[in-house]
């Protein structure tokens, strides 16, 4: 089962991407509004019912869209979020297949797909919508669609290709804490001790507040240093930011 790690990953990553490719701005329906921003308009009100979870409303907007044109592929890629929030994955699935079908270019369709498919732990599939959009230099979403083509290398068992992810990550911004972290745990993994420290220090250096996962990889390293001061520290943090994460929980089983 996909850890509650990996589920606010995905939760975080899903609305920064509705944040990236959906404006706010409503509209105001006039006799000369144009179809194409009349489906526009509903998309992006929808999209704001949907992020306040009134999925009601955000369907009774989609409907409209879909009235006004039901080739579009935002209205099927938005109908495809309402509908797997809901739970009717069938019905997800095929307005995400429909999104595509329609435009194969439309990334934020390929990229929500993605990620509903890692939600259902196909990983395989959903690598396969991740390559194309990691490609895709225009599309604003690229570095979560990256972050996400890397995690789901790691679930697929495949570190090389991960790293390899992460590095290109890192090649694009310097800074990325995603792709730092990631790489401080492959090196870490590998007993390259030295460089799973370096690669953390930066992270913790620019992460506003660190993650579970990020304390937990510090805990391990103190432990290797044979800091005991900078153990307890990152012990007492994990209790008090993270007392019910998977990190916590498998640092007090003996689990690390």
């Amino acid at each position: 089962m996909m850890t509650r790690h990996w589920k606010m990953l995905l939760c975080g990553t899903l609305l920064s991407l509705l944040a990236a490719c959906v404006t706010t701005e409503t509209g105001v329906f006039t006799a000369d509004t144009s179809p194409d921003r009349a489906v526009e308009s509903r998309v992006n009100l929808a999209m704001k019912y949907y992020q306040q979870n009134d999925l009601d409303s955000a369907r009774r907007n989609l409907d409209a869209a879909l009235e006004i044109d039901n080739r579009a592929p935002s209205v099927h890629n938005a109908l495809a979020l309402v509908f797997s929030r809901e739970g009717d994955t069938k019905l997800a699935e095929k307005h995400f297949k429909r999104a595509i079908s329609l435009d194969s270019a439309y990334a934020p369709a390929r990229n929500n797909y993605a990620a509903y498919l890692y939600a259902q732990e196909r990983y395989a599939d959903a690598m396969k919508q991740l390559e194309i959009v990691a490609n895709d230099e225009l599309y604003e979403g690229r570095m979560l669609a990256l972050g996400n083509l890397g995690r789901t290398a790691l679930k697929l068992g495949d570190k090389d290709k991960a790293q390899a992810v992460f590095k290109r990550m890192l090649n694009i911004d310097s800074r990325n804490l995603l792709a730092l972290l990631e790489l401080a745990h492959l090196a870490y993994d590998d007993k390259k001790y030295e460089l799973a420290s370096a690669l953390y220090d930066k992270y913790r250096t620019l992460a506003p507040q660190q993650s579970a996962r990020g304390l937990f990889l510090g805990l391990r390293l103190s432990e290797v240093l044979t800091d005991t001061d900078a153990r307890a520290s990152y012990v007492l943090a994990l209790r008090n930011l993270y007392p019910e994460s998977d990190e916590y929980q498998r640092f007090v089983s003996g689990d690390y």
